[in-house]
Order: C-alpha cells, then structure tokens, then sequence
C-alpha cells in the first residue's frame, strides 16, 4: 500500500477539503470495483482511496498524519536526523536506567470489513448482517495467552518492548514481543500465546437513511482482542454504495434520466419515474424536449431537514426498427400499459432504452409490493 495519501488521491499536500472530495469522488467512480469484476486488485485499490479520503479530509487526522510524516522524512532524508535519533537514543538510556521499560497492556488492532449495499437500501437506510472469519478471544486460555504462569520479560528485547537499530541506536518495535516488552514462558497451545484465533463471526449493522458511499461505520470493540489486559480493537465497515443504472446522488437530490418515446412526449402523458421511494408517476408538460429538468419535491435524500427532491432529466427516444418480433413488442406494451401509459403498437420495441428503464422500475416496484411497502404516487 502506498504511504503518500496524497500521492493515492493524486493531490497536492496544499489540497482544500473540496479538491480532496472531487479527487476522491472521481477515483470513486473510476476505481469502483464493479466497473473493473475481473480485476483482483480492484477491491484493494478501492479501500486504499477510502482509507486516504477519510484520513485527509478530517482536519484532525491530516495535521497527525502531517506531523508523523513529517517527522519520518527528517529521520531518514534531513541532516536533522541524527539530532532526532540522538534525542530518542538518550531518552532510551534514561528509561533504562530509571527502570521504566515498556511492559504495556497492548489494544488490539482495529479490523476493517467493506459492506457494499444498494442504492436505495443506501438513501432509505437498512440492517445487514454481516459474517467474515476475524480474530476473537481465546477460548482455552481466555485471552491470556497462557494457561499457566504469569508473563516474563521478553528475552529478545530485554523487557524494553523495542530495539535499537543502526549506529545511533534508532528504536524499533521488537517482533517477537510486538513491543509489549512480555512473552509467556507457558504459551496456550491453541493460540501459541497470542490470546487469540479466527473463527467465524457474525455482526448486524445498521446503515442510516442517506448513507453516503465511502462512508465509514464502527462497531467499538469488536476488532482484535488487546493483549494483556488491553482493551480490544475497533471494527471499522466502510459502505460501499453500488451504483444504480438509473439514478444518482447529488447532495440531497436524487437526480436520474426519464426516458419517453415521441408520443409521450408530444402528448403529455403521465409516465412511471425511477423512484426510491415507492412507485412515482409523473406528468410531461405537452412538447416536452430532451433535456428538460422536472422536479418532484421530496423524494430526495432524507436529512435533518426533510428530504431532497428527485430531478429527472427528460431523454426523448428516437425510435428505432426493433431487433425483435412483434410478440417481444407486445410484451414491451403489457408492461407500460400496467402504468396506465397509452402508447401505439410498436413504441416500446422501437425504444429500448426507455423499455429497459420501464422494466427496471416495474420490477423495483415488484419488490416493494412483496414486501408490503410503498404505495402509488402521481405528480401533475
């Protein structure tokens, strides 16, 4: 994984929060993993981008990576570095000597899952339950990592949790202790000291109405167990909103293309629009043209505030010979017909696109239907 959250995002270290929300929107859209299925290294590009937005757009976290970044360049590239090294080799030798080695509860590391969910499920809100394999207790030793005797001072590091390394004695975690400055003399079998396996686990998360894709969700202390005696790790879910073929999101607003055929269009009819919110009829003004926006109040992104409202972007659909025979025309009728749509024999064969979108939203409304929600709505 790249260090340089910028250089992920492709910014600049001067960026403004909106540059990094545009850059990060547009490697949303280009990276998403839907877009790239047979691509393996897709999901991992994609949590990258989410881990340096959420990391750079809050002021807080940036000025501490800022400063731990800053920090590590003048130890490795400054003239500096020797001072910085010298400062904490000294500090070292004092804690030695004063007897204030490092022999801490550790927390456990925080797990991070991706959760991807639907469109509307994203808008209106909704539970999953989530099952992965992830770290928990160890059942036989309890999370102690042993099932006898106490622990001792880790032998590798002298109890100090670290090492020095290079010449001047720079300080780094010890790998047989992880820094915690203990071992056990006894370790459990069953997790060879380290208080804990991997089994399968299950947790429900909630996803709140207007749910934003990229957006994180965290489940306190349900990541790693700590070690001895500390505290457990978070588990963190990032929501990814998988894209939807008709609408999208634009703050508050739901804004999606309505594709009519001529006859529609010139005669104003009352035609089904994509909707979240339960089944949406909305009127055309007589004459409509492609590219005129239609606004319906309300059946937007729900917020504090009350909900935004839908746009629809009017697409009149030139029709065109159909691919098929009139049996798979007739069929195309049928369905526009159940909205209440009067259209002539051939229309719906020669408008596939709007076809299409009338299919989607009848078997979105289908689905509602099933699950005894939503009702019709017509606007004039």
């Amino acid at each position: 994984m790249d260090d340089d959250l910028y250089a992920v995002l492709g910014v600049d270290r001067r960026a403004s929060s909106a540059e990094i929300k545009r850059a990060y929107r547009r490697l949303a859209v280009e990276l998403h993993p839907d877009r790239h299925p047979d691509d393996p290294e897709a999901e991992a590009r994609f949590r990258r981008i989410n881990v340096a937005y959420h990391t750079l757009v809050d002021p807080q976290r940036r000025a501490r990576y800022d400063a731990e970044r800053l920090r590590t360049e003048l130890s490795e590239f400054s003239p500096k570095s020797a001072v910085t090294v010298a400062r904490e080799f000294v500090g070292g030798v004092v804690g030695d000597l004063l007897g204030t080695r490092r022999k801490a509860a550790r927390r456990g590391r925080d797990v991070r899952y991706t959760l991807t969910v639907e469109f509307a499920e994203a808008v209106l809100g909704t539970s999953k339950t989530i099952t992965f394999d992830g770290p928990v207790r160890c059942p036989t030793c309890e999370g102690a990592g042993s099932t006898g005797s106490a622990p001792v001072d880790c032998d590798h590091c002298d109890g100090r949790g670290e090492l020095r390394s290079g010449p001047l004695g720079r300080r780094v975690r010890c790998p047989r202790c992880d820094g915690t400055g203990l071992v056990h003399r006894d370790p459990c079998r069953t997790c060879r000291g380290t208080g804990r396996v991997t089994r399968q686990v299950a947790y429900h998360v909630a996803i709140p109405p207007g749910t934003e894709s990229g957006s994180e969700r965290v489940l306190e202390g349900r990541g790693e167990p700590g070690r001895f005696g500390g505290p457990p790790g978070d588990l963190r879910i990032t929501v990814n909103v998988r894209p939807d073929p008709d609408m999208r999101r634009e703050g508050r607003d739901i804004v999606a293309r309505l594709y009519v055929s001529p006859v529609e269009a010139s005669t104003g009819a009352l035609v089904p629009a994509p909707c979240v919110h339960g089944p949406l009829s909305v009127r055309l003004p007589e004459g409509v043209e492609t590219g005129t926006k239609l606004r319906v109040r309300g059946k937007g992104v729900p917020g504090s505030g009350g909900r935004g409202d839908a746009i629809f972007e009017v697409v009149v659909e030139t029709p065109r010979r159909p691919s098929h025979d009139r049996a798979a025309a007739a069929a195309f009728d049928a369905a526009a017909a159940a909205f209440g749509t009067v259209l002539d024999d051939h229309t719906a064969a020669c408008t596939p696109r709007r076809a299409e979108q009338r299919g989607r939203i009848e078997a979105r409304h289908f689905a509602a239907d099933d699950s005894g929600s939503g009702s019709r709505s017509a606007v004039s």
